[in-house]
């Protein structure tokens, strides 16, 4: 039974485990959201840190809105990897995936509604200090490096933090970013035609793809796992008749032997 009981944990943590697992968060006026660091938005696109890595409270933060699969953020995710070795003592990343989490979607356009006064077009949108990176090409490189140099140069209690700032007002309402959005995709404010550069967080279907294997997987699993407990219990319950027929047959051949023995005794 101990064997079978093994199996099921086993199939159990195979396709429940990766769902289970939870995310860090960021508190924003109150309301959590979902985000990744550094290590696990690399790990989420299939990449892995190039250099030793740790953070503390003396590193500045960079935000990130991106999409799951998205090239042009996978491109600044290559970036960025590439100078932790020089730069990674100055920073910590905070991503947030907007292509499959609806809240993190508001919140990015209501910070870039915060911060530029209109909705985000695309992604990824990088945030160090007020300094905003709208998409990602290469020759933003050398501007990245001197605003994540330049934050941490400032005086701790001085460096700008966007979502530190909400908390003194003016950070607009989910209901105000719904509007703008209607304003510039009209009636679906959650996606228009997407960017010809790729990059628009309007490209719902990319991410979709992405919430839909897993929404299969995890029904599969689940399947998997019933059966796997029907046929376990079902074995169970075999065994235990098995065991019953075994001592009523044992007991009915014990007076059978008894009678035998008396009979050679005659």
């Amino acid at each position: 039974m101990k064997k079978y009981l093994v199996l099921l944990l086993m199939t159990v943590s195979l396709f429940v485990v990766p769902f289970t697992v939870k995310a860090g968060t960021v508190n924003v006026l109150g309301d959590d959201y979902e985000t990744k660091n550094l290590k696990e938005t690399l790990e989420a696109e299939d990449m892995k840190l190039s250099a030793n890595y740790s953070e503390n409270s003396d590193q500045i933060t960079i935000y990130l809105f991106r999409g799951q699969g998205c090239s042009f953020c996978r491109a600044f995710l290559t970036f960025i990897n590439s100078i932790v070795g020089e730069y990674g003592k100055y920073f910590k990343l905070v991503s947030f995936e907007v292509w499959n989490n609806e809240d993190n979607y508001y919140l990015f356009n209501r910070t870039a509604l915060f911060l530029d006064k209109e909705p985000a077009q695309g992604v990824p949108y990088i945030v160090i200090g007020d300094k905003v990176f709208p998409g990602y090409a290469d020759t933003y490189n050398d501007g990245i490096k001197e605003a994540i140099q330049k934050l941490y140069d400032t005086p701790k209690a001085s460096r700008y933090d966007v979502f530190a700032e909400a908390k003194k007002g003016d950070f607009p309402t989910i209901d105000e970013a719904k509007a703008e959005l209607e304003k510039l995709y009209g009636s679906n404010p959650e996606g228009g035609s997407g960017s010809a550069e790729e990059y628009s967080t309007t490209s719902n279907s990319k991410g979709g793809s992405v919430s839909e294997l897993r929404i299969i997987l995890f029904t599969l699993g689940f399947v998997v796992v019933g059966t796997a407990a029907v046929i376990i219990f079902d074995n169970y319950k075999f065994n235990k008749i098995e065991e019953k027929l075994s001592g009523v047959s044992s007991k009915l051949e014990k007076p059978e032997k008894a009678e035998a023995k008396t009979k050679k005794k005659k």
